[in-house]
């Protein structure tokens, strides 16, 4: 069903700079499977935006012209969709990373999708592939990538050779976004996913939160019990500039 083509305009609202493409789930899956299956000459960019790669975006120049030249920028966190909702947009539904590879990786088509994974730890993707047993792995890579801004036309051979039709980046935000921009336009992979977390919820590395944590945009406070070391410095950060940001933002629009 998914590969029919969409129907609903792919409406993009400007958050802080990010123009979000307010798709569904299932609106974002079909039009992936069509780039996926077509003979475009170059690769369809999809993002993921939450509140961390958004301030991301507004702070890295080469994130924030990514965001621009991007196929696909989805709205991942919950507060993107509440600002979304506020300003007029009343059907803007979360496009959840980890729900959309879930749905791709357990997509049967009459042509199979081929699907390569880099990033990850060493044995990440090879748990995913084994959560979906029919699944067309053109090729798993975790190299060890510390400067995603420095190219590195060996990994683009590596990548290309598995001639895939999604590949799905897990480095996390920036590093992903960076390595996207500087290696999309070598790269022969139909669609360039960059995911981050979701390799390790859907290899079951990581718990994710409870479904009835997700609607409330309360995530963030499961994650950061799970991972306090590291998250609690970056929510003490981006929470309260985000909703500083995005308030400033809102009453000048409503000012003009």
């Amino acid at each position: 069903m998914l590969p029919t083509p969409v129907s609903a305009p792919r409406t993009r609202m400007p958050i802080l700079g990010c123009p979000l493409s307010l798709l569904s789930p299932h609106q974002a899956a079909r039009q992936i499977v069509l780039w996926a299956q077509s003979n475009q000459k170059r690769p369809a960019l999809v993002l993921f935006r939450d509140v961390h790669s958004l301030l991301a975006g507004r702070d890295i120049q080469d994130i924030r012209q990514l965001e621009h030249v991007a196929d696909l920028v989805l709205p991942d966190g919950m507060p993107l969709v509440w600002i979304a909702r506020t300003r007029g947009y009343s059907s803007a539904r979360r496009a959840y990373g980890p729900d959309i590879m879930h749905i791709l990786c357990s997509l049967k088509t009459q042509i199979p999708l081929r699907h390569a994974f880099l990033g990850g730890a060493p044995g990440v993707a090879e748990k995913i592939a084994a959560s979906f047993p029919d699944l067309p792995v053109a090729g798993m890579l975790a190299p060890n990538i510390t400067d995603g801004s420095r190219l590195d036309l060996g990994l683009v051979q590596r990548l290309n050779a598995m001639n895939a039709d999604l590949l799905w980046v897990g480095l996390g935000t920036p590093k992903q976004d960076l390595w996207i921009a500087t290696h999309h336009p070598y790269l022969n992979a139909k669609v360039i996913l960059g995911v981050g977390t979701a390799f390790n919820f859907l290899a079951g590395t990581v718990r994710q939160a409870p479904r009835f944590l997700h609607p409330l945009g309360l995530e963030w406070l499961w994650r950061m019990a799970m991972e306090p070391r590291r998250l609690i410095p970056r929510y003490v950060k981006t929470i309260p500039r985000f909703s500083w940001l995005a308030f400033r933002e809102l009453c000048s629009i409503q000012r003009r």
